[in-house]
């Protein structure tokens, strides 16, 4: 998880850099359903060989060491705006041994990409879209059509507010995670599936499928070599942080304004979206 912009000030008068946060502790999988759902999005994505690649937000590079391991024959880039997530990101796969199988780019403020038009067959991203604001949701969105070649794919899993949340609790939520977090959950303006429906559409992106995560069956498979080696990164992380004091009260600081967050999880539900990209 990896939005193109995102800071804010927290609990106690602090800045609070969340994104760096989470890049520091090797954070993966920042999704809902985590890396199953890391798995489906992959098997939606439907990489072929020659194939170019863009992870849109990559954070840590989890969802990255998955697909270079898996498949050999792609090209695969990288973008985001934390360069505490970037530095991990090749980090992690420079620990699993594939650092020469992905180009990282630091992502512009505004969301332009650093690439050409129609550069990548495939285009992905996990709970990057449905926490930007407006303005840069509509930026990003007209660039990844930009960037991704007539009639290619792009999936996204994003977390929506389930159908009937009052508009008032959704203010109440997003304004709470502002706060405390420097991120909104999730968009207001594009509260439900038809919303998002309708925006894919407006930017000339055709909604393949639109499915329920938590009602998607999990392809058959376990981690292979590279993934593991790519978990022992993500639990180094969490050791370096366990022993560094002024992390460990920030990560306490977070986790106990999350508890507060009473009602998030039963208002909110993952949408893995498949698009194509219209002539």
């Amino acid at each position: 998880m990896s939005p193109l912009g995102a800071s804010g000030s927290g609990p106690h008068g602090e800045d609070v850099r969340l994104l760096d946060s989470l890049g520091e502790r090797h954070a993966e999988f920042l999704h809902a359903r985590g890396e199953t759902a890391t798995r489906l999005l992959i098997d939606r994505l439907g990489c072929s060989k020659g194939d170019a690649v863009l992870d849109l937000g990559c954070g840590t590079g989890a969802t990255l060491v998955s697909l270079a391991s898996r498949y050999p024959g792609i090209s695969l880039s990288g973008v985001d705006i934390s360069h505490a997530m970037l530095d991990a990101a090749a980090s992690r796969l420079k620990f699993c041994r594939l650092a020469e199988r992905v180009a990282l780019h630091p992502a512009a403020p505004s969301g332009a990409l650093p690439f050409g038009d129609g550069a990548f067959d495939r285009i992905y991203g996990e709970s990057v879209l449905a926490i930007l604001d407006d303005p840069a949701a509509e930026a990003v969105t007209s660039e990844l059509r930009r960037v991704l070649a007539p009639g290619g794919r792009a999936c996204f899993n994003e977390t929506l507010w389930r159908e009937g949340t009052p508009m008032a609790e959704i203010e109440r939520i997003n304004g709470y995670c502002l706060a405390h977090f420097g991120i909104i959950q999730s968009s207001r303006t594009r509260a439900s599936l038809s919303d998002w429906m309708s925006f894919f559409g407006s930017h000339g992106l055709s909604v393949i499928s639109a499915e329920p995560i938590d009602a998607i069956p999990v392809p058959p498979g376990a981690r292979n070599a590279a993934e593991r080696t790519s978990r022992l990164f993500t639990l180094a992380g969490r050791l370096k942080e366990w022993a560094n004091p002024r992390r460990s009260r920030r990560r306490r600081r977070f986790e106990s304004a999350a508890r507060s967050l009473v009602l998030r999880e039963q208002r909110m539900e993952g949408i893995l979206f498949t698009l194509r990209r219209e002539p």
